[in-house]
């Protein structure tokens, strides 16, 4: 792939009852992610078992687990380190990406490439897809 280069990073912690959502809309891109890198902050829940059933289908992805919780700022922090690409996204693990997200952000990235940040509309829904706000620039 010529280009710019994308990692995506996912935290997560206890959002097993999303997670499936939000991997597969990482996975499911038009343009890929070079590398997918999903970090279990710990949780107790289902969480490091849905991930690893992804992983074990998926070579992109590549587990992190924390022993102990160490918070947002703290996971980010850790992804942050790991990740090797030029482009940085997060997927927060109780998010969903449409298809063409990476592709054109990654477009705009090639076209700009002097930019620091490139930033998509975010829809914001409930519980059952009802949408209560879009925001974005």
């Amino acid at each position: 792939m010529s280009g710019p280069t994308l990692s995506v990073v996912m935290p997560n912690y206890n959002h097993g009852k999303y997670l499936r959502t939000a991997i597969e809309g990482v996975l499911n891109q038009a343009r890929p992610p070079d590398e997918f890198l999903i970090l279990d902050d710990a949780s107790t829940d289902n969480s490091l078992e849905i991930i690893e059933e992804y992983a074990a289908r998926h070579p992109l992805i590549r587990v992190l687990r924390n022993s102990r919780n160490a918070g947002v700022v703290g996971a980010h922090r850790r992804l942050f380190e790991e990740a090797a690409c030029q482009y940085v996204c997060t997927a927060p693990a109780d998010d969903a990406h449409l298809p063409h997200y990476y592709e054109r952000g990654m477009a705009l990235a090639a076209d700009y490439p002097q930019a620091g940040i490139i930033f998509g509309k975010i829809r914001v829904i409930d519980e059952h897809d009802r949408e209560l706000a879009v925001l974005g620039v």
